[in-house]
């Protein structure tokens, strides 16, 4: 597993949360993006770069999570703009990655009429005119599989935007995070 987390199996889908909540003192991550989540045979997700987050010294770090390709648009406000850098930002970066998720699309794109567009540049419209299906990735949507409602896209959406507020203290804790994603997978009850 190398630098993957060693999360055990009752915890695998609340790693982060594990990782802010239950390890004393917190482990920010600091590093949360596409290519740092790892999909076993099982679909289940592993950490890596987590040991770094602990070892490493800061000015090291910041200069990997500066440098890493792509990066950048994981990165919340308040380490981009005052090198700050809590739990928060962890919960900020993820949200970005869940949005690229249910998108498909990376956090920045390269777009011919205007050069680089943020995934929220591109999402925003659609959230404020209630077009949730067009947020889903094209291989989503046209896949023969069963495709979300839309008030359930709606709904981790929804999560997206409350993982990324500006401000970090209008963040919640990843693992209110984690229970909101749980209670969505979860079959509705029918009586």
């Amino acid at each position: 597993m190398g630098h993957c987390s060693s999360i055990t199996s009752s915890t695998r889908r609340t790693g982060f949360g594990f990782l802010h909540d239950k390890v004393k003192p917190q482990v920010v991550h600091r590093d949360i993006r596409a290519s740092n989540v790892l999909l076993d045979e099982e679909f289940g997700a592993h950490l890596i770069g987590v040991g770094l987050s602990k070892f490493v010294p800061w000015e090291v770090m910041h200069e990997r999570t500066v440098m890493a390709g792509g990066t950048h648009g994981y990165l919340a406000p308040e380490f981009v703009y005052r090198n700050e850098l809590t739990t928060k930002s962890d919960v900020y970066s993820f949200g970005v990655l869940l949005l690229e998720i249910v998108s498909g699309r990376r956090p920045a794109q390269a777009v011919d009429s205007v050069g680089w567009q943020s995934i929220f540049e591109w999402a925003t419209p659609l959230v404020q005119s209630h077009r949730y299906l067009e947020l889903l990735d094209p291989l989503i949507s046209s896949s023969s599989s069963q495709i979300p409602e839309a008030g359930v896209i709606q709904k981790v959406v929804d999560l997206v935007y409350s993982c990324t507020q500006h401000v970090p203290s209008m963040r919640p804790r990843m693992s209110h995070v984690v229970h909101q994603l749980q209670q969505l997978a979860q079959p509705p009850i029918v009586k």
